[in-house]
């Protein structure tokens, strides 16, 4: 063993101690990490608000392309209307009396439909004053095609196509009218309210289809109405005949080309059976009654059937006459006429004459 064997071993130092930061650098990363923290919050914030803004201008866009394609929709289909409309003005032998009524009668229905549904369109809250002239254009188009429904029918067949072809083609406004409102009252400001809003994507739809047409120009609606007149299709066939003759008070029916007895009375009249034997209802049906006596002057009576339905008979009473006393037990004729009505082309049955004995009544 060695005498250096028994010596410590001495222990190792320790570390130096660690050298602190001054203070003034543990303040300035404390403000450095809030700054951070204040910009991640600034742009946190930031990107909220763009979203939601963002959000807001998705919906409100939403909401003005939803209302006007609700309103390009209501156009389309009033425009569908008249332009069938158009083609009947143009045209109306392409149907017939009656289909052409029920087509017409249809397109009323459809336009007032569409006025309905005009309507019932929930509209932006910036747009609601203005979605009133939409509906009101809409209403008024649609007593337009009632006007020109009821003008078109009772213009088939008249003599004076021009004067009813002016009457048509006053009926215009009803129709190029709304979209004069629409355009100067309704487009123009649901544009500058939408720009004022920021939404630059959405179209106002235009309403224009009467305006770039001329369906209701005079001269075309008189060339129209002129070839109708001349269509059996379009005003069908027209055409009365006398039936029969009574005396009254004495009910005696009288016989064509023979002479009847009849006893006398201070007045007579006749009553006049027409029939209409044409397939279109005749309205005020002309009947006259001429009676020429021995030593008189003629007495001419005159009397109208309102209305008779095609295949349908009806009597008027025409009374007045007062038989003179020269044509007492004297034979007299009476001549009795039943129409012509417009559009007639077969009048030879339309007429008769009558031999008459007045008598004095037996006691």
């Amino acid at each position: 063993m060695s005498f250096f064997d028994d010596e410590p071993v001495p222990a190792e130092p320790p570390p130096p101690p660690r050298p602190r930061r001054p203070k003034r650098d543990r303040t300035r990363t404390r403000v450095q990490r809030l700054v951070v923290l204040i910009v991640a919050l600034v742009v946190v914030v930031f990107l909220l608000a763009v979203g939601v803004r963002h959000c807001q201008q998705t919906r409100r866009e939403s909401a003005y392309r939803t209302y006007f394609s609700n309103v390009q929709g209501v156009i389309a289909d009033s425009e569908k209307v008249g332009r069938e409309l158009g083609v009947l003005l143009d045209n109306p032998t392409k149907l017939s009396n009656k289909d052409l009524a029920t087509k017409l009668n249809e397109l009323a229905a459809r336009q007032q439909e569409i006025a309905s549904r005009a309507q019932r369109i929930k509209p932006p809250a910036k747009l609601a004053d203005l979605h009133q002239i939409f509906i009101l254009g809409m209403k008024v188009r649609a007593r337009g095609v009632e006007q020109v429904r009821d003008g078109l029918l009772a213009a088939l067949g008249k003599k004076n196509t021009e004067a009813a072809a002016r009457r048509l083609a006053a009926l215009s406004g009803y129709f190029s009218g709304p979209e004069i409102y629409y355009r100067e009252l309704f487009q123009t400001q649901a544009q500058k309210i939408m720009a004022d809003d920021g939404v630059k994507e959405v179209t106002v739809p235009a309403f224009d289809f009467f305006l770039r047409n001329d369906f209701f120009d005079p001269q075309k609606i008189d060339t129209a109405l002129k070839r109708a007149a001349g269509s059996v299709k379009t005003t069908g066939i027209h055409g009365v005949s006398l039936k029969g003759v009574v005396v009254k008070p004495a009910d005696v029916t009288l016989v064509a080309g023979k002479s009847t007895q009849v006893e006398s009375a201070p007045e007579l009249s006749f009553a006049v059976t027409v029939q209409n034997q044409g397939s279109v209802t005749e309205n005020d049906v002309p009947v006259k009654v001429m009676f020429n006596g021995p030593g008189s002057n003629d007495q001419r009576l005159e009397g109208t059937i309102a209305a008779i339905a095609p295949g349908d008979k009806e009597t008027v009473e025409i009374g007045g006459l007062v038989p003179p006393d020269a044509a007492l037990t004297r034979e007299s004729t009476v001549e009795v006429t039943a129409g012509p009505v417009s559009g007639e082309k077969v009048t030879d049955n339309n007429s008769a004459s009558y031999g008459v004995i007045l008598v004095i009544p037996q006691p």
